[in-house]
């Protein structure tokens, strides 16, 4: 099926996207049981790809009915891709569709298969975990009226984005600890209504585990400022994308948690602070992260940038027109949980057409040698992110350490005294 030849393809796609994709405890991933996922949803789709890629499970996914017309359903059926209609799509008899794609789901439940499904029921990208929808509930007691003895595990998810908005950002992907529908069926037995709720809270917290959770949208910009001063503590290296055990999650959850515990009027007292020192950064023209590192982008740094040039123009003009093409549709929307989800999407999509033509284009044209050079551009086009990348902070370094001292080391104490306040 058109899943499993995308699924690799989009494996290194997102590799690309990301600098860093952290996995915290993967290992709770059931290997063999029924299961639902059940994650959040900040994007309209850059985390369904993410499960997809980066969990060993094949997954199908719900995602919405009026995305099922012709001549794509056969197309998005092949992906995966279950409809699901909801009262706003069509009323009352689009719904009634519903109840086949139910039982679709307890088939492949009764298969040992995977559903992921994103409760809250819309996107919005903002560090929250909203209130969950009760369908999962639904479809995880329909499965055990389907069968009784069924071993149905329900999965809480978290996904955590540095910045889900810009390209070469990082994620975070935390795995919770399984619910497992059985404890729930002596209660579902007295009192459907009380499993259901039991199910959904019990849902809930376990997810928050794994979500970097801002409980007031006053707290929202510090929370974003002060998690980026955290981010930048680390110097970013190119050596391995994906992270396993990765304590990234635990690390923000720690900040965001002594950041709600401090009083309104610290808090008031910090988000000035913190204001004034991002304020400042603007007005100066450079960055947090080349104000902590600058002293590591120097000439050796600039000596690769130099030698390599050359390299990274192949990689840029043979790779430019997928992304320019992917950038001109993310343009067309302004809705900021859609934006690099289109960008993304469409990229990937002209780019599963476009690298197949350049094979085709390298061996009429050149041959073997043509072919050859042409089955590489994917590897040049990775090494002209890595070498743009490099090149932005070799030039925000530089611009660091042409400011004057005195000014560099008043922005640092600055810096300091803000992650004093947090204990970070």
């Amino acid at each position: 099926m058109l899943y499993y030849l995308v699924r690799p393809l989009a494996r290194l796609a997102l590799k690309f996207w990301f600098t860093k994709i952290h996995l915290v405890h993967l290992d709770r991933v059931p290997q063999s049981d029924p299961v639902i996922m059940a994650i959040n949803h900040p994007t309209i789709f850059i985390e369904p790809c993410l499960m997809a890629c980066y969990q060993p499970r094949a997954l199908f996914f719900l995602a919405k009915g009026v995305l099922f017309v012709p001549p794509f359903v056969g197309f998005l059926k092949s992906l995966h891709l279950i409809p699901l209609y909801r009262q706003k799509d069509g009323g009352f008899d689009k719904r009634k569709a519903n109840v086949g794609t139910f039982d679709y789901c307890y088939k492949k439940f009764a298969e040992n298969g995977a559903i992921l499904i994103m409760p809250e029921g819309s996107s919005k990208q903002i560090r929250h975990l909203r209130t969950l929808n009760k369908g999962f509930a639904k479809m995880a007691f329909g499965a055990y009226e389907k069968n009784k003895e069924t071993r149905l595990k329900i999965l809480p998810v978290g996904v955590n984005f540095s910045n889900a908005d810009k390209f070469r950002s990082e994620v975070s992907l935390g795995f919770g600890k399984p619910l497992d529908i059985q404890d729930y069926v002596a209660l579902y037995d007295k009192d459907p209504r009380e499993a259901t709720r039991k199910l959904g809270e019990d849902l809930y917290q376990r997810m928050l585990e794994q979500v970097v959770h801002i409980d007031r949208e006053a707290d929202f910009l510090l929370a974003d400022q002060l998690l980026q001063l955290q981010e930048n503590e680390h110097e970013i290296s190119v050596s391995k994308v994906v992270v396993n055990n990765s304590n990234k999650i635990v690390e923000n959850k720690k900040l965001v948690e002594k950041l709600s515990r401090l009083t309104d009027s610290a808090k008031e007292n910090l988000a000035k602070k913190t204001a004034a020192y991002f304020g400042q950064l603007d007005k100066d023209g450079i960055s947090d992260y080349a104000l902590i590192h600058s002293g590591k982008y120097k000439l050796p740094v600039l000596l690769f940038l130099i030698l390599t040039h050359l390299l990274f123009l192949v990689g840029w003009l043979t790779n430019v027109l997928p992304y320019g093409f992917g950038l001109f549709c993310g343009s067309k929307t302004k809705d900021v949980e859609t934006r690099m989800s289109v960008v993304l999407g469409m990229t990937f999509g002209f780019y599963l057409v476009y690298y197949p033509a350049m094979l085709l284009f390298g061996w009429l044209f050149g041959g073997w040698i043509g072919l050859t050079l042409a089955v590489f551009i994917p590897l040049f086009g990775y090494f002209s992110v890595i070498y743009l990348d490099l090149a932005r902070r070799y030039r925000a370094a530089l611009k660091v350490r042409q400011m004057p001292a005195e000014r560099v080391g008043e922005l640092r104490r600055s810096r300091k005294e803000i992650l004093n306040m947090v204990q970070v």
